[in-house]
């Protein structure tokens, strides 16, 4: 029954998928229209299949198939992902990634020597997909795809997958390029995934990639809060990075949180907005700063004795951010009252010093 079933899947993804056969004529998953739609769902719906078939077999049975199915999943979605730079990503595509999810995810055999080849296997599917991400053969991959390829297989795979050295590498590194990255849309869906990953419940996974890219967001915010450029496409990156260093604190050990509340808190005041100027910057820059005033009223309240702390070691911010809060409540006022005019106030140059090793952190 499963060789049955794999074999009807493969002949479909032969027909369909130009990598697995050039010569096909049929109209293949990376052409555009209805039809084409239709047909990539259709692929993908295949390996939603094929992932299903891995329950029905038993330990030595699994690895038979287990390459066949990883080798065709992994070429649909690079199929999928090339010659595509929509950061939308579509429906056949999700498919395809929750049938990897599965797969991935299925129980690894018990018996040592089947549970070693199952993890090699899934070692060089990783391997594979971030090869896919370094080739420059005139096809440009959606990077939005392979994001989350690899971010599957992270969160889905034995810790001993990820954690192989060259791999755990690659991985950060990819990640690295990916937050440097010009688009927005990518550098936001990149925080979006490094917050899941941040914050899984296998540890050993999460915390290497805390060590590697956690400076990079504080530097990427810390730039952003001293710079008087317009923001107006930052703004979604901005408050995404903002909520993953929220998340460092609440996952960080009780005795490390103030040193990252310490780092988080300048950068926040430094998005606060002169009141005077509040009614001539931008709808960008007016918006972080009411979300920047509100998650600094919010830490203060979730975590008082290291805000006490730190307001009591820093005037310059107790005094800034007392300023916007009085400018925030004149506003308010304001818009009740036409003729109540918000205080002016002058503001006070934030200072923060990037000296947080992360390589402490445990969680």
């Amino acid at each position: 029954l499963v060789f049955g079933v794999l074999q009807v899947c493969l002949c479909l993804l032969m027909r369909y998928v130009k990598a697995l056969n050039p010569n096909s004529n049929s109209a293949h998953i990376q052409q555009r229209g209805a039809k084409t739609e239709e047909t990539a769902q259709l692929v993908a719906t295949s390996v939603t299949i094929m992932s299903d078939l891995l329950p029905l077999c038993s330990p030595e049975g699994s690895l038979t198939v287990l390459p066949t199915i990883l080798h065709l999943t992994t070429t649909v979605l690079y199929e999928m992902a090339a010659n595509s730079n929509d950061s939308r990503i579509p429906q056949a595509v999700n498919t395809v990634l929750q049938g990897l999810k599965s797969t991935v995810a299925s129980p690894v055999p018990n018996t040592t020597n089947c549970a070693a080849t199952w993890k090699a296997l899934l070692r060089s599917t990783l391997y594979t997909i971030l090869e896919y991400t370094k080739l420059d053969g005139g096809r440009n991959l959606n990077e939005h795809i392979s994001m989350l390829s690899i971010a599957v297989i992270i969160l889905g795979a034995p810790k001993e997958v990820t954690l192989s050295p060259s791999l755990l590498s690659d991985c950060t590194e990819f990640q690295l390029r990916t937050l440097s990255a010009e688009d927005p849309a990518l550098r936001l869906k990149c925080l979006q995934t490094l917050l899941t990953i941040f914050s899984s419940p296998e540890r050993q996974v999460a915390i290497p990639f805390i060590h590697t890219l956690a400076p990079k967001i504080i530097e990427y915010l810390h730039g952003m809060g001293t710079s008087n450029s317009n923001n107006d496409g930052e703004l979604s990156v901005i408050i995404e990075a903002i909520k993953v260093c929220e998340s460092l604190i609440s996952l960080a050990a009780e005795n490390n949180k103030i040193h990252l509340i310490k780092l988080l808190i300048p950068i926040l005041t430094a998005f606060l907005v002169n009141g005077s100027d509040l009614k001539v910057v931008s709808q960008s820059k007016k918006s972080l700063h009411e979300h920047a005033l509100q998650r600094t009223m919010e830490i203060g309240l979730t975590y008082p004795n290291q805000f006490k702390s730190i307001m009591s070691a820093a005037p310059q911010l107790k005094t800034r951010l007392e300023e916007s809060v009085r400018a925030s409540q004149a506003g308010k006022k304001s818009f009740e009252s036409p003729t109540t005019k918000p205080k002016s106030v002058q503001p006070a140059q934030p200072s923060i010093k990037l000296k947080m090793n992360f390589n402490d952190f445990t969680g």
